[in-house]
């Protein structure tokens, strides 16, 4: 995975695979649209933050993801997405999100 203004990561599990985006630019989730999802105000440690449960699977896969956006342009943000092959599977990712930290 290559990012071009920003670090992107991809990590894999049994259950589901992770993709991170870290940077000025990275996807804000706001009219992402592109699946019928929950949208929620979230926080993360003191962070707001938006977390998307999407309500049908995606190409056979379940998905949610977060984005914790830092507030001003100038400080990069973090979306993480979450492919996972059960809706089982969903809620343990968005523990995972819900242990992100941010450096201040």
């Amino acid at each position: 995975v290559q990012g071009v203004d920003s670090c992107v990561v991809k990590y894999d599990s049994p259950a589901c695979n992770y993709v991170g985006d870290y940077g000025s630019a990275s996807n804000t989730l706001e009219g992402d649209g592109a699946e019928p999802g929950k949208y929620e105000s979230i926080e993360i440690f003191g962070v707001p933050a938006v977390l998307v449960t999407y309500t049908a699977p995606v190409n056979g896969r379940w998905r949610t993801s977060v984005h914790l956006p830092r507030g001003e342009f100038t400080k990069p943000t973090l979306t993480m997405d979450a492919s996972c092959v059960s809706k089982e599977a969903v809620p343990i990712a968005q523990a995972l999100f819900r242990t992100i930290r941010l450096p201040q």
